[in-house]
């Protein structure tokens, strides 16, 4: 089984914490009205209370769903989603609450 490897940093010390987790086999289902449930790496991200928090993972294993969660369970903190094309950022525009800068 792969395992994503989660690095997570405590500023100013810059010191690494890394997190060893399991992968989902599929990406997780898209949203439904019915509850959404996290996977046990996507809640180790979104539990997670370091200052600056990496994840890197397969393409399609739900890097932006544990973003969001990560978020949304810290509606009083400024965040930013950092995306490396055009695509990306504007489908985080869409989703990402008011508090999260894309």
């Amino acid at each position: 089984m792969q395992s994503a490897q989660l690095y997570a940093t405590i500023q100013p010390m810059q010191t690494y914490k890394r997190l060893r987790v399991p992968l989902a086999a599929k990406s997780p289902p898209k949203p439904s009205p019915a509850p959404f449930r996290y996977d046990d790496a996507q809640q180790a991200v979104i539990e997670c209370n370091d200052r600056i928090v990496v994840a890197e993972a397969f393409a399609g294993a739900g890097k932006t769903t544990t973003a969001i969660g990560f978020t949304d369970a810290r509606p009083d903190t400024r965040s930013l989603y950092i995306c490396f094309n055009r695509a990306n950022a504007e489908e985080a525009r869409r989703k990402f609450s008011g508090h999260v800068a894309t």
